[in-house]
């Protein structure tokens, strides 16, 4: 499947330049392949995890995480300016990531995969108050380090920084993060299996898979189908009840 879309983008640049007449590579029948199921944290766990890393500076990381489903790089991107805890209802702008760029060497804020992947979240409480917290425990760190705490990183105030003030590294965030589930839960989970689990625990409360698809800044709401539906409950019964209480 990757090597046929890596070579239709290839013709396709071909076919626009006037290499060729058109993309035989567009003419082939995608390839077929079986969706795997995720592994998911049930709401027990989410919970023991969550209440482990109280009180330390990954708090809020690991809240987010588990609460909205932000992809590793969409949580490391994330700046003050996009977010607003002081509205009636708190919100957060997903509008970047922090990536690896060139030859691996240094970290990019870039823009996000897709336009869907630009969204605007409402908060739950339990997540603005974790931001908070993470707000004034940064306020203390900038503080003790002084001027050697820098006010911005690649041209953004980052929310979730190194002890020196720095940009996360995405690889070590995911070997931070198998380390202390590991030693929370016994087992390792990555920040990618967190996101499953944020949209397992959205589906168990019951929201709607149209709000699921845009708190996850999926393409379209086919893909989360794709991806959860297997986790949605049997709603068959719905289109007979309505029927039967219509003409009951």
């Amino acid at each position: 499947r990757l090597a046929r879309s890596t070579l239709r983008r290839a013709l396709r640049y071909a076919e626009r330049d006037g290499v060729i007449g058109n993309n035989p590579a567009a003419l082939a029948d995608g390839v077929r392949m079986d969706q795997k199921e995720g592994r998911f944290m049930p709401p027990e766990m989410a919970r023991e995890f969550l209440k482990g890393v109280e009180g330390t500076r990954e708090a809020a990381l690991y809240t987010i995480a588990l609460t909205l489903g932000l992809r590793r790089g969409e949580l490391l991107g994330l700046a003050w300016e996009a977010i607003d805890l002081d509205a009636k209802r708190p919100t957060m702008q997903v509008v970047r990531q922090l990536k690896r760029a060139g030859d691996r060497s240094y970290l990019e804020l870039g823009e996000l995969k897709t336009s869907k992947g630009r969204r605007t979240i409402h908060l739950p409480a339990v997540t603005a108050q974790a931001l908070r917290t993470h707000r004034a425990a940064m306020a203390a760190e900038k503080l003790a380090l002084g001027a050697d705490w820098p006010d911005q990183v690649l041209g953004f105030n980052l929310v979730f920084r190194t002890p020196l003030g720095t940009a996360m590294d995405p690889d070590n965030f995911g070997a931070r993060t198998r380390k202390l589930t590991t030693e929370i839960l016994g087992e390792a989970w990555s920040p990618h299996t967190m996101r499953h689990s944020a949209a397992s625990l959205l589906i168990a409360q019951g929201v709607d898979l149209k709000l699921i698809s845009e708190v996850l800044g999926h393409s379209s709401i086919r893909m989360t189908a794709d991806v959860y539906g297997h986790l949605m409950p049997d709603a068959g019964h719905v289109a007979a009840d309505a029927m039967d209480e219509l003409f009951s």
